[in-house]
């Protein structure tokens, strides 16, 4: 587990400007997409970039203000990656609906809106954990050009899905958890406003530095996510720079 926010932090310090730009760059979108179904797909996109940018810096060591560049003999592999990243939050997303559309209207089953939420988060990332857990490392294997099949990717899980699930609760699961808490907790004591928009609807300066500030975190935690797919596909699957039309090596027990 130390492994894990080790080498997540050590990517932030050493990435700190890219942190910095992608968050006020969402703040900017949320600011822009007023719709609820607009804001929802451009922060898809933006994330499905910033992760394939810290896929290749965790795996290349391509920095991500170089991304789109020649650094690294390995192809850009972007549309490959988004592809690969909406078909993992179709189990997520599908479960947490369908649980919403099935039990929203059961009084006895959820007594509350809190609770309702409260097991939609829970089901989110539960199902989240155990799909990335099953088909994860087909998101490294993607960002970097690698074959990443329903074939060879379950034959990795057969060698990573506990590694991955447990890595998974550990990290990005126990610090979201204490950002969720610790974070709710300061905002709610204060009464500060979350994003750009004030109690009134009106512009926020310290409302947009708290989102970024936000917006950081939740980066930080997708980054410890990263960490854990990219160690549990590195275990299985050697990683050569140079040769990116090199047949993968046999997976290791």
């Amino acid at each position: 587990m130390i492994s894990i926010y080790r080498q997540g932090f050590a990517c932030v310090i050493a990435n700190w400007r890219y942190y910095i730009g992608i968050a006020i760059v969402f703040e900017v979108l949320t600011a822009l997409f007023l719709s609820q179904t607009a804001s929802g797909g451009a922060t898809f996109a933006a994330y499905a970039i910033f992760a394939y940018a810290i896929h290749r810096y965790l795996l290349l060591q391509v920095n991500p203000l170089l991304w789109g560049r020649a650094s690294s003999s390995r192809p850009e592999t972007i549309g490959r990656f988004m592809w690969v990243s909406f078909l993992l939050m179709i189990l997520p997303i599908g479960s947490a609906v369908w649980f919403a559309l099935s039990f929203a209207k059961v009084p006895d089953v959820v007594p509350n809106d809190v609770a309702f939420v409260g097991i939609l988060v829970v089901i989110f990332f539960v199902t989240n954990w155990i799909g990335l857990s099953i088909f994860g490392t087909a998101l490294p294997a993607s960002a970097i050009g690698d074959p990443f099949g329903i074939g060879i990717t379950l034959r990795r899980a057969r060698h990573t899905f506990l590694r991955v699930f447990g890595g998974l609760l550990a990290g990005p699961g126990l610090f979201g958890l204490l950002t969720l808490v610790g974070g709710g907790y300061l905002l709610g004591q204060t009464g500060l406003p979350s994003d750009f928009r004030d109690a009134s609807g009106g512009f926020s300066g310290i409302g947009l530095v708290i989102g970024c500030m936000l917006r950081i975190l939740g980066f930080i935690n997708t980054t410890l996510a990263i960490v854990v797919l990219c160690d549990a596909y590195k275990r299985v699957q050697p990683i050569d720079a140079a040769m990116p039309d090199a047949a993968p090596a046999p997976i290791r027990p």
